[in-house]
């Protein structure tokens, strides 16, 4: 008896002690390529990309950092606030999830914004070893 109840506190304290649940390691890595968006980093946000990573299933991964070049050429600043993040793990293959969000999309030359845009995200997810990697990013 006192075997098996050693064993179940070993068992619930590895629980604990091991990676975080899917969805807070999801909003973890929305949150490092939100600060690499920010950094005007596209090594920071592209390593949280899947190599078979699409933009409304248009756009590569290479293309991708195309477009964040473009945009960290054109603005001094760029700033992205996320609201209503929702993050939702596939019950029937845990190693793929979504999430959906509203983003304000700021981008400045100076100290004040000069291009503001309100943009509904859906984003697909998929686990490789042990990072979440972003699949595919559409927007509305």
């Amino acid at each position: 008896m006192v075997r098996l109840l050693v064993s179940i506190v070993l068992l619930l304290l590895q629980q604990g002690c091991g990676s975080p649940p899917a969805e807070q390691a999801i909003r973890d890595t929305i949150d490092k390529i939100e600060q690499g968006l920010e950094d005007k980093s596209s090594r920071a946000v592209s390593s949280h990309l899947s190599e078979s990573f699409t933009i409304d299933q248009r756009t590569d991964k290479k293309g991708a950092r195309a477009m964040l070049a473009g945009y960290f050429l054109r603005y001094k600043t760029i700033e992205l606030v996320l609201t209503n993040l929702e993050v939702t793990v596939n019950e029937r293959d845990p190693r793929r999830a979504s999430s959906v969000s509203t983003a304000v999309l700021l981008g400045a030359q100076n100290q004040l914004p000069e291009r503001g845009q309100v943009y509904k995200l859906t984003a697909q997810w998929q686990l490789q070893g042990s990072d979440w990697l972003l699949v595919e990013l559409s927007w509305q």
